[in-house]
């Protein structure tokens, strides 16, 4: 089983594990974050259990639910790393 496939069924179900940290989202969304180095962002201004997801996508750094297309929401459970339609609120 090559990468891809091994990638592709992790993502079928509604999370992945990256790098031992479980990610939650939609199956519609994979096909959108798939391509891209998802890693966990620790911001120094929060407290040591703040975690964030980002990649760097055309020269940018992006918080996954951003890119998504969630711009001005905030996370229902306070997961940053649960990025799933049904916990994503405007803000």
């Amino acid at each position: 089983m090559d990468f891809m496939e091994n990638a592709e069924q992790m993502f079928s179900k509604e999370s992945l594990e990256l790098i031992g940290t479980l990610l939650v989202m939609e199956d519609e969304d994979f096909d959108k974050v798939k391509d891209f180095a998802w890693y966990e962002h620790h911001p120094a201004k929060h407290s040591p259990n703040f975690k964030t997801l980002m990649a760097n996508i055309n020269h940018r750094v992006q918080k996954m639910h951003i890119f998504l297309g969630f711009k001005h929401c905030d996370h229902i459970d306070h997961n940053e790393l649960n990025n799933r339609r049904c916990n994503l609120r405007k803000a």
